[in-house]
């Protein structure tokens, strides 16, 4: 094994893996928002709408949502049972997976590799790998020199642990998190069994990119809505030239604290819904804030239109 390849492609992993992460976090709903929002000493709602996740889902829903169909050219009906035999073996799920990792990261990978059956038969199967566990070095005509799968101790339940499988055309090294060699294996394959699969543009033109400052600009609007809202609902009454009483407490004859003659009033006026004014100069009115709705709601359309454009990827 040429460590000292190898090691550089690890490093390139590790360098990348924050970003592959924040892409996986949008996905999930776990956004910046949190972050970003601005917090006050009111109201402090948050509203999160994840349009990434819906535009993710929705490309794999239209895409994969019917089964593929298989004809021959010379009517072998044997050929066709033998191609679906052989992709019964395959995860049913696993073109869902394929698909939805690389509109998430913009590229993801198909390993494949025999295990046992029940029967002690070899099977072929495949596992779908994203960029947050998996890394490629490829040559100058695009094919696959080499690749790295990192992956959890499954015995270490703290996901510290992490061993790493390097693949190449004739051995498969398995080795730990620093690299060192733990056993070898021969590559049945000869080549090495990883497919990919990505956009045109690769990471540059994922969902992600496309969507996530738009989605973030939303969402802020629509906080600041929710909260104008939540705000408005403790408006405060002004009175004008009316004495409620005193605010100091009463004490009665036994030492008790009763309320003060203010809070009796206000309850006494809250309960039955009277006002009661001392002179002709007296008045009540409702102080509220004067919300013109126009702006946020022009704004959140504007982001909502930006989001809708067509997002197809190639």
């Amino acid at each position: 094994m040429n460590k000292e390849l190898v090691t550089n492609l690890y490093n390139s992993f590790k360098n990348n893996l924050s970003t592959y992460e924040k892409m996986y976090k949008y996905y999930i709903n776990e956004t910046d928002l949190e972050y970003m929002y601005e917090k006050t000493d009111r109201s402090n709602r948050i509203c999160s709408t994840n349009f990434i996740q819906k535009i993710v889902d929705d490309e794999v829903s239209f895409a994969i949502g019917n089964k593929i169909d298989y004809s021959s050219k010379i009517n072998n009906k044997q050929e066709i049972i033998d191609i679906k035999e052989a992709m019964d073996e395959v995860t049913s799920d696993c073109d869902i997976d394929l698909y939805t990792s690389m509109l998430i990261y913009g590229h993801s990978y198909e390993l494949a590799f025999i295990t046992k059956n029940e029967l002690n038969e070899a099977t072929f199967v495949t596992k779908v790998i994203s960029p947050r566990e998996g890394i490629h070095l490829y040559n100058y005509y695009g094919e696959i020199e080499m690749f790295i799968h990192v992956f959890p101790d499954v015995m270490d339940f703290t996901n510290r642990k992490k061993f790493i499988d390097v693949y190449t055309k004739d051995k498969i090294y398995h080795c730990t998190e620093d690299l060192e060699v733990l056993n070898e294996s021969d590559n049945l394959f000869r080549r090495v069994p990883v497919s990919i699969a990505a956009l045109k543009y690769l990471d540059k033109k994922t969902v992600f990119n496309n969507v996530k400052t738009l989605q973030d600009s939303y969402n802020l609007s629509a906080s600041d809505w929710q909260n104008e809202i939540a705000d408005n609902r403790n408006a405060y009454l002004a009175l004008y030239n009316l004495d409620l009483g005193s605010k100091e407490n009463v004490i009665d004859d036994n030492g008790n604290v009763l309320p003060s003659e203010f809070e009796t009033n206000s309850r006494a006026m809250k309960k039955s819904g009277i006002l009661l004014f001392n002179n002709e100069n007296s008045k009540a009115e409702w102080v509220i804030k004067n919300i013109n709705p126009q702006f946020i709601s022009e704004n959140l359309n504007l982001s909502l239109i930006h989001i809708s454009e067509p997002t197809r990827q190639e």
